[in-house]
């Protein structure tokens, strides 16, 4: 089991919330063009 404050976990999080973050980005780009 991993601690949720581990260096690990910690770095999982990051990560995902750029994914998301990204995936958000191009949505609104995508419904959004300039």
């Amino acid at each position: 089991l991993v601690h949720p404050l581990s260096p690990v976990s910690l770095r999982r999080l990051q990560l995902s919330v750029e994914q998301c973050s990204d995936d958000l980005y191009l949505s609104l780009l995508l419904h959004c063009p300039t």
